[in-house]
């Protein structure tokens, strides 16, 4: 990665910073599925979830809602998640914008995440910024490296602009959760433990 970059560091986007210290826990991770199964940038985002977990002590939260198959949810525990949301409503097989953000966002406002990330895709590029928008915070899409300040529990999120020329790094002083959009084929995917357990919710 070039050495140019430059760094911003703000709350969000076209709203007043709050006051006072936001109390969050945890990171949710928006999966998808396909016909093989979970989709691979999923995997790649859930891979990273628990990395930055594992950094701040928290745990994850994955949200599937294009399917109701509970072997799909075992397969995320598998790779990382300690809880799934999945979906028990078949309205949801078919992506509408309003009806997916109905339901995500209240899971956003009771659980009240530090990080909530997905991989980009048709989905995501159209509900992710209006959900931003609605708790408000702020999003940063095409993400290709973090860090994490585990001090201020702050990410630090490296996008490119100005086509590649240089790059970017943002990071959120105080708005929660702090919202980011992965491009496929950046991060690995995570390593399989078919051991590992967790809880499922049907929602």
């Amino acid at each position: 990665m070039p050495d140019q970059s430059i760094e911003h560091s703000y709350d969000f986007w076209g709203a007043a910073p709050e006051t006072g210290v936001v109390s969050t826990t945890g990171i949710f991770v928006f999966a998808e599925s396909c016909d093989s199964g979970i989709g691979p940038g999923t995997l790649e985002a859930l891979g990273k979830a628990r990395e930055l977990a594992d950094a701040l002590g928290t745990g994850i939260a994955a949200i599937l809602l294009n399917s109701s198959d509970e072997n799909l949810a075992k397969q995320l525990i598998h790779t990382g998640a300690d809880k799934v949301f999945l979906s028990s409503d078949d309205r949801f097989q078919h992506y509408e914008t309003e009806l997916f953000c109905s339901q995500i966002l209240p899971l956003i406002q009771q659980a009240n995440p530090e990080i909530f990330m997905a991989a980009f895709s048709d989905a995501t590029r159209d509900f992710f910024p209006r959900l931003a928008q609605r708790i408000p915070t702020g999003l940063v899409t095409g993400c290709v490296q973090f860090e994490i300040d585990t001090t201020e529990r702050s990410l630090l999120a490296t996008h490119s602009i100005y086509g590649g020329k240089m790059f970017e790094v943002i990071t959120w002083k105080q708005a929660r959760p702090q919202m980011v959009l992965l491009p496929a084929g950046i991060f690995p995917p995570p390593i399989v433990d078919e051991f590992r357990s967790g809880e499922i919710e049907k929602i």
